[in-house]
Parts: structure tokens; sequence; C-alpha cells
């Protein structure tokens, strides 16, 4: 009996350990401590890890998506003069990417493709109709829900071999592109009547102030100005390595 309790007691221990090192694991890589050895890809020798980011987006677009609109032709025999103008100026956006880069000592040279997910409408009574609101004729912008997106970049880690807070900083310079499209034309009766699509792509650069909470979870900052338009992006991430 005292042999058949002794093996007992083993098993039970033995499973106890084996429950405590799966929940190890397990916590090791969500906090990234897990060295990865066998992440991401290689491609020619040179190892390529990989990342999701998303972020959060403040797009100053300016006036590339100002449009001036004409009175509805079933209008055009009372109402004089210009309806007026809608804007797509701002636009608030959640952004989607998927990252792949290569450390090499303190630099990550990177590029990732992804898409920007886009909310942005102009809509308000003809300037010309004097009729109550909510009962006169309308004229509207509307931006594109979805939008491709890309950017690639170098991240820099100044203080990667030193100890403390400077070690998990890092600082990027990157080039980043998106195509967008806006529609507009007029409402009538609750419904959009679409007079003409509009787009452009804008590429933009800029610079990312980066904080890693673990090793493979970094939070981000990022300031982009237009290289062929007047736009400003404010941006705060997150990336996510994998």
């Amino acid at each position: 009996m005292a042999v058949s309790s002794a093996l007992l007691f083993g098993s039970h221990e033995r499973a106890a350990a084996e429950d405590i090192s799966v929940v190890e694991t397990i916590s090791d890589y969500l906090l990234g401590y897990n060295e990865k050895e066998d992440s991401g890809f290689s491609v020619a020798g040179v190892n390529i890890d990989t990342a999701v980011r998303g972020s959060y987006r403040f797009w100053d677009f300016g006036d590339e998506f100002k449009f001036e609109h004409k009175t509805h032709p079933d209008d055009a025999d009372f109402l004089e003069g210009s309806p007026g103008s809608t804007a797509i100026d701002k636009a608030h956006m959640l952004g989607v990417d998927l990252e792949a880069f290569v450390p090499i000592g303190n630099f990550e040279p990177y590029a990732g493709a992804g898409a920007l997910f886009v909310f942005g409408r102009d809509e308000h009574q003809n300037d010309n109709d004097f009729r109550p609101s909510g009962r006169g004729s309308m004229v509207y912008s509307d931006i594109f829900p979805a939008a491709p997106h890309f950017n690639s970049g170098v991240r820099f880690y100044p203080f990667k071999d030193g100890k403390g807070f400077l070690e998990k900083l890092s600082l990027s310079g990157e080039v980043e592109g998106a195509y967008f499209e806006v529609e507009h034309g007029w409402n009538r009766f609750g419904k959009d009547d679409r007079v003409k699509d509009e787009s452009k792509f804008f590429l933009n650069a800029g610079a990312i102030v980066g904080y890693k909470l673990y090793d493979n979870i970094d939070l981000n900052l990022g300031y982009h100005h237009g290289l062929n338009s007047e736009s400003n992006v404010f941006t705060i991430g997150f990336r996510v390595g994998f």
C-alpha cells in the first residue's frame, strides 16, 4: 500500500510539473521572452522576421478633396445660385499592416502592406435652398471606407546595448503610401445620387518614435507629411512580432 501511495504521489507531482511547464511556455510566448529561433523565414540566406502593425490615424487632407457642387437639374427651376461645397478635409482611420523586417545590429530595415479603414463624410443642405431643415436638397462627399496602404523604412535602436529605459527606445524614418477614393453628388430623399468619383495616391514621409514593451510588442507614435500633397498624418499604434 505504501508503494502504491508513493507511485500515485509521484504521478501527481509529474503531472503538476508538466502543467506548470505548459503555463510557463504560453506565458513566455505571449510576453515575448521566447527566443523564436525558428520564427520568420529565410530568403537567399537572409533571415526575415515578421510582425503585424495596428494603428489609429488622424489624416488631414487639406483641400485635396474639396468639391464645388452644382444645383440638381430637378431643382434648377426654383433654386438659384450655388449649393456650396463639401470637403473630406479630415478623416479618422484604423490601419492593419503585415510587416517584414531584417534585424542588422542596431538597425531594422522593414517594409509592409495592408489596408486603412476610413471614416469620413461631409453632407449639408444646399446653401441656396431656404426650405426648412431636413426638407431641402442636400449635397455630399463620402470617402470609400477601405484604402490600400504600404510603408517602408528603417528602424534604429540607438541604445540597444544599454540598460534601462533607453535601450527599448527606437527611432524610425519611414515612407508610406495610400490610395483613396471619394465620391460626391446630391442626396435626395435620403438616397445618394452620385455625380463623380475622385481618387488620389498620397505619398508621405515621416518619423516614428517607438518603445518596446516586450521582446515582440512595440508601441509607437508617428507623424508624416505629404510629399505630393499638403496632407498631415498623426499616428498612434502597436507592432506585434510573430
